[in-house]
């Protein structure tokens, strides 16, 4: 029997390594991930040239453009303020002005400077209204405010804006326990932050296992299912701070013909 023992414990050392090795790999497969995400990389801020870029998300979606912190406020290019904000604004590069008209008032801003005209009055502000970098004229949201309904939310680190130019219902949950927001959904994906018991957050898109959730700070990735509960709609409050006039137009109903007699010298206007 003695001269069996030493095979016995050496099968029984080769049962517990293969055991271990397998539960090493069961819990490998099983077990979450721990990796955490660059956030900076996350909202593509390593590829922007400029440190003071600031990433965007519109509604629910982070869009390619930028915003820019200058001076501690916040400003945009002047194209992306037409194009997501208000059409409006002109850019009279010749002069140097920055134009807005309503149907009853002209405003006028000189560019680089605080301060703006309404119809010849005066007015004035504590920032830079406009600053011009290279051939790009960015403009403060706090001016586009004056003269547009929505709203913005800055967050740091990294620099990050919640904006909002629609309003209608979302669908929320509450975190019924301790969990994280993944870049992706599945136990392996990165950890975009950690999120606590009660907190509220936007369920963008629900899956079997997993939700596209938003959080109050503007992360956008995935929480299971199982640690969302209280599901709810709720309507949004817009934003009315400005009151749009009504832009009228004058118009027939029936065709107007137009016609131009070319003159090319002033001697011309004699024998028109």
């Amino acid at each position: 029997m003695k001269k069996f023992i030493p095979a016995i414990i050496a099968i029984a050392l080769i049962l517990i390594v293969v055991a271990g090795s397998f539960g090493m790999k069961l819990k490998e497969k099983y077990s979450y991930s721990d990796e955490q995400q660059n956030l900076e990389e996350y909202y593509d801020l390593l590829a922007a040239a400029d440190s003071r870029s600031i990433a965007v998300v519109l509604q629910n979606e982070r869009i390619p453009n930028w915003a820019k912190l200058i001076d501690g406020r916040c400003y945009m290019e002047l194209r992306d303020v037409q194009a997501l904000l208000n059409e409006r604004f002109y850019h009279d590069e010749n002069e140097g002005l920055l134009i807005y008209t309503t149907p009853t008032q002209k405003i006028i801003h000189v560019v680089g400077s605080n301060a703006y005209s309404v119809d010849g009055s005066e007015q004035a502000v504590d920032y830079s209204i406009t600053v011009q970098e290279g051939e790009s004229l960015y403009l403060a949201l706090d001016y586009v405010k004056l003269y547009t309904n929505f709203s913005y939310e800055l967050f740091s680190e990294p620099n990050r804006m919640q904006l909002r130019t629609e309003w209608g219902s979302r669908d929320t949950a509450t975190i019924s326990k301790d969990t994280h927001v993944r870049v992706k959904g599945g136990i392996k994906s990165p950890i975009l932050r950690a999120v606590e018991e009660g907190e509220v957050v936007t369920v963008l898109e629900t899956m079997e296992t997993w939700s596209k959730v938003k959080t109050n700070d503007v992360m956008i990735g995935y929480v299971e299912n199982k640690f969302l509960e209280g599901h709810m709609t709720e309507d949004e409050i817009p934003v009315t701070d400005y009151a749009e006039p009504e832009y009228t137009s004058i118009h027939r109903d029936y065709k107007i013909n137009l016609g131009w007699h070319a003159i090319y010298s002033e001697a011309g206007n004699d024998t028109f």
